[in-house]
């Protein structure tokens, strides 16, 4: 068992039927299930001519990214998280190449795992450190300890965000929870050196595939204001607590 800690000074969010506008909807004050299907409704800040080169879980990555840099611009680091990230796309290429077609350049390059981190430092021409974190179900949990780290060696803030693009049908049926589970969304957080928040975990091997990703699974306390909250990933449990003060 190990714990860490920071703090938390920002955060936004774009999930399915959940309005930008009204945060505090029923699934956060009520505990509903999220509606996968529902639309997401924002005011869109990127550019058309950017946004739909864009897979739809990246746009939401930086979508949220904007937001959260709108509030804080003085981050010194970034760090995306993303279980899928680009997997839709990239089953849509092996599906090309196996037909023996040419491969849209577009998508060759935004195959990438790293492409929403990527595109939102080449879109507002930052300079900074940046990280992609891939690690199944616990990417959240994992960004949450790079993050860690990058803080403790000196940066001040970090743009820590966890996003989802979905699940393609032909990957996707070979997990069925994992398919069940995947929608598009974004959350993002500027996080600094404290100890508002301690993340406390909890390792484990017979963990179930958790009903939410565990991002959400904390924001829903968070935004409710919590002092005690518990997430899971595939392999790890986390136990955060808030200090007074």
């Amino acid at each position: 068992m190990s714990t860490i800690a920071f703090s938390i000074k920002h955060c936004r969010f774009l999930i399915p039927g959940v309005s930008e506008k009204e945060p505090l909807s029923n699934w956060i004050e009520k505990k509903a299930p999220i509606m996968p299907l529902e639309k997401i409704e924002f005011e869109k800040r990127l550019p058309m001519m950017i946004s739909r080169r864009l897979s739809k879980g990246t746009q939401l990555a930086i979508e949220v990214a904007l937001r959260v840099q709108e509030f804080d611009p003085d981050f010194q680091s970034i760090v995306f998280s993303s279980r899928h990230a680009e997997l839709i796309r990239n089953e849509k290429l092996l599906k090309i190449i196996g037909q023996d077609q040419e491969t849209s350049p577009t998508d060759f390059s935004m195959s990438v795992h790293n492409s929403a981190c990527g595109m939102f430092c080449v879109h507002k021409h930052l300079k900074v450190p940046a990280t992609s974190i891939a690690a199944g179900a616990d990417s959240f949990h994992m960004a949450c300890v790079e993050a860690y780290g990058i803080l403790k060696s000196g940066t001040k803030k970090v743009l820590l965000l966890d996003f989802e693009g979905g699940v393609p049908p032909l990957l996707g049926a070979t997990f069925p929870q994992t398919m069940k589970n995947g929608f598009a969304y974004a959350v993002g957080f500027i996080l600094e050196n404290g100890k508002e928040w301690e993340m406390q975990f909890e390792g484990s091997s017979n963990l179930s595939e958790p009903s939410m990703p565990s991002s959400l699974q904390f924001l829903r306390s968070y935004v409710l204001g919590e002092r005690k909250i518990e997430t899971v990933g595939g392999t790890t449990k986390v136990i955060w607590s808030k200090n007074a003060g």
